[in-house]
């Protein structure tokens, strides 16, 4: 059987599951507006860039950051 997202790392998987409750959240915030929302949604991009920013660094691609 072919594991579609066997390439990525943990990481990568991370960072699109934050990427996912980020725009959930974001969605709720324009809802609701409520600033506790707003605060988890930074919460979780903030989560999806550490994430993706340490994939970065694991794969050893540092021009990237650069």
């Amino acid at each position: 059987m072919i594991n579609p997202m066997g390439h990525m790392g943990n990481n990568t998987k991370i960072a699109i599951g934050a990427f996912f409750a980020a725009l959930a959240l974001l969605a709720l915030a324009g809802i609701t507006l409520h600033e506790t929302v707003f605060l988890w949604f930074l919460a979780a991009c903030a989560a999806a860039y550490i994430a993706c920013v340490s994939e970065v660094i694991v794969r050893r691609r540092h021009r990237t950051l650069a």
